[in-house]
């Protein structure tokens, strides 16, 4: 079987050449490094590497679940799904995503407590800013499929990040778990990240954007809807759904838990950028809800590329 080459060269093609059958599709490569990843073996070293930072996600996410979704013990009742009740509620604040519809067409809008409206959406703004550390999810790419030409692998993070805008914390927490057990010791170039998770996870506009929604999500609880009353009727109404309403109730232990897991993944983040994680931001990013974290996205160094500065930034 003749053949011509690019510089115009005939060959003939070997036979076990064309009988040799095809490499594994990369779908196949990639659904074998996530058996990896949560394979008995792998979850033994990573509970036995890094204890702390996989046993307390563990017991938040089982302690959250059991006693928010099917203990009695939390205040209302325990919540089903697909109660008429219950799937309106969650529809109709679906329908007002980032609190656009209410804003723009108040008249078309379902119509809730203000407070209940801001905080489920803060959860949406967070779950969507944690897209900034989508970059964490690629240590599990496979480092052969990895090139400056080619930039390949999977992104363990990716499922994850994108589930959350519908489970949030049901999503992250089980992350922290799994996340891959690397130890950052160089960074991480952005001709190895894949255009569309650059475009996702670095994107300050992107970010300003889930951002500015979480911060008029505040806003929205403390003024949204004039004629539900001022701050002393707001907090009255907080503290009445907080203590009857078992969705409400999970919507707030959830926004305390993004506060408390929010800055989980900053240190791998800073030293993925060549950035020394000591300062007041970085520091901002684990102690403030939602806005310190805002803060960081905006704030940190971009991933190195090839014609980048030399490792050994530092931001303050």
């Amino acid at each position: 079987m003749a053949y011509s080459n690019k510089h115009g060269s005939t060959g003939r093609r070997r036979v076990k050449d064309v009988l040799r059958p095809p490499l594994p599709p990369q779908t196949a490569v990639q659904g074998n490094k996530w058996a990896e990843e949560i394979s008995p073996a792998s979850l033994k070293q990573k509970f036995t590497q890094q204890p702390f930072q996989r046993v307390i996600p563990l017991i938040t996410l089982v302690t959250f679940v059991g006693y928010v979704f099917v203990s009695p013990y939390a205040p209302g009742s325990v919540p089903n799904m697909l109660d008429s009740a219950v799937l309106k509620t969650v529809g109709g604040l679906t329908l007002n995503y980032f609190n656009v519809l209410p804003t723009l067409l108040p008249d078309l809008a379902p119509r809730f407590s203000p407070v209940m409206e801001g905080v489920f959406n803060l959860l949406l703004a967070y779950a969507a800013l944690l897209s900034g550390f989508l970059v964490d999810g690629r240590q599990a790419a496979d480092p052969a499929s990895v090139n400056s030409d080619s930039p390949g692998g999977i992104n363990f993070f990716f499922p994850f990040a994108a589930a959350g805008l519908a489970l949030t914390n049901t999503a992250f927490l089980p992350y922290l778990i799994l996340r891959p057990l690397h130890k950052v010791d160089k960074p991480v170039m952005q001709e190895e990240v894949p255009e569309i998770e650059l475009k996702l996870g670095e994107s300050k506009p992107l970010l300003s954007v889930y951002g500015v929604a979480g911060l008029y999500s505040i806003w929205w609880a403390f003024f949204g809807r004039p004629e539900f009353g001022g701050l002393t009727e707001r907090w009255a109404s907080f503290t009445d759904l907080v203590s009857s309403d078992r969705l409400m109730f999970a919507f707030s232990v959830e926004a305390v838990l993004y506060w408390i897991f929010q800055g989980w993944l900053v240190d791998d983040d800073m030293r993925r950028r060549a950035a020394v994680s000591e300062g007041v931001v970085p520091w901002i990013a684990k102690t403030v809800p939602f806005l310190g974290l805002f803060v960081y996205m905006l704030w940190r160094p971009p991933l190195l590329s090839q014609q980048s500065e030399e490792p050994g930034r530092q931001r303050g």
